[in-house]
């Protein structure tokens, strides 16, 4: 492998064909300067040249905005407060700095399985099933959500592999497959469709890497999964969709009717941040052709903090565009991206005696009321 590929802001990157591979010492490294615990580590790694990997992206992110733009009929349909809304939709249920956070809209299921195998009541947030939006509302979002969701799964099991032998390369005892059999094993994965609302208000925008609004879109936090599988978020102007100008879309339309306009992101300060293991903060720029992994706070606890989760936040876009002439108006720009949450099965040990259940518990006590 040679010399550790970075991308500019430093975040580690190797070849979805190297994963493939057996070169573990060098794989090992790129692990290790990706998740440990060296100053400069940001806890992220990427992935290029995935296979299908930009067609199953916006095939599924196209959708994200009609989604979240659905009749409140629609959208209540697919509510599930009993899971404390950890499937189907939600907006406004999560709390992040202490407040309810209405500047996102969330899509949560279980890419694996539809109905739960194995019910368990007291976990219902992940022994519910899925919550699909019916296909006369959002035709071929069901398929798209889950052929983008098993391909992530796929590769972060490739990424699982290779953390498992830096891990066992540094702590005696430790399986060389424990990762990879927690993620095989697992019945609750689970993956969250984001859509950000446009940023509303005309505060000024902080400088680049200053703490005034840089959590504006998402609040600081660490995932509570082992894995983190990220997309590249697409940014398109929904103006048009919040006025009603558009056609609502029918099973008979074309790819091409979802798409809204495309945008570049009005601010380049917009976007994901992450603190480093010294508490540097740094922006990370995922490239569409990627996928990018992030640790949870349950890989840094089963591995006995070799590898270590990732603090990071959403900072939102702001755009100072104005209407130009009688026919403009301004872009209303938001921004779209999935997380899949690669994480144990609630009965599987993260330490002696502490179950990812329990853990599960402690942490939805954290960020819902």
């Amino acid at each position: 492998m040679g010399i550790i590929e970075r991308t500019p802001e430093g975040a580690v990157i190797v070849d979805y064909y190297q994963l493939l591979g057996d070169s573990s010492t060098a794989l090992g490294l790129a692990i290790a300067e990706a998740f440990g615990n060296d100053d400069h580590c940001l806890g992220i790694i990427m992935v290029r040249n995935v296979p299908n990997l930009v067609q199953c992206r916006d095939a599924l992110l196209d959708r994200g905005p009609w989604l979240a733009h659905l009749p409140p009929s629609a959208q209540q349909a697919l509510e599930h407060p009993e899971s404390q809304y950890m499937f189907g939709w939600s907006q406004g249920r999560e709390l992040m700095n202490g407040r309810p956070d209405y500047s996102k809209g969330s899509f949560y299921a279980n890419p694996v399985q539809d109905i739960p195998t194995s019910p368990n009541p007291q976990y219902p947030e992940y022994y519910s099933a899925n919550r699909w939006p019916m296909e006369t509302d959002l035709p071929g979002f069901r398929g798209s959500f889950r052929r983008l969701c098993q391909l992530i799964i796929q590769v972060g099991l490739l990424v699982a592999k290779h953390c498992d032998r830096y891990v066992a390369s540094q702590l005696p005892g430790y399986s060389p497959a424990f990762l990879q059999n927690l993620i095989s094993n697992s019945d609750t994965i689970k993956a969250r469709l984001l859509h950000y609302f446009p940023k509303d208000g005309g505060d000024p925008v902080a400088a680049a890497g200053s703490e005034a609004d840089i959590d504006s879109w998402c609040g600081w936090h660490l995932d509570h999964s082992c894995l983190t599988g990220l997309t590249a978020a697409k940014y398109v102007d929904t103006a048009a969709l919040e006025r009603g100008d558009v056609v609502w879309p029918t099973v008979d339309d074309s790819v091409e009717t979802w798409t809204l306009p495309e945008v570049a992101c009005p601010d380049p300060t917009a976007g994901l941040y992450i603190k480093n293991r010294a508490g540097e903060v740094v922006q990370v720029r995922i490239p569409a052709d990627v996928l990018a992994f992030q640790t949870g706070e349950a890989l840094e606890i089963t591995s006995a903090n070799f590898l270590r989760a990732t603090p990071h936040c959403v900072r939102g876009a702001s755009t100072t565009a104005t209407p130009v002439g009688d026919d403009q108006v301004a872009p209303r720009v938001a921004r779209n991206t999935l997380a899949v949450f690669i994480q144990p099965a609630i009965d599987d040990e993260l330490a002696e005696g502490y179950t990812f259940g329990q853990f599960t518990h402690d942490v939805l006590k954290k960020h819902y009321s």
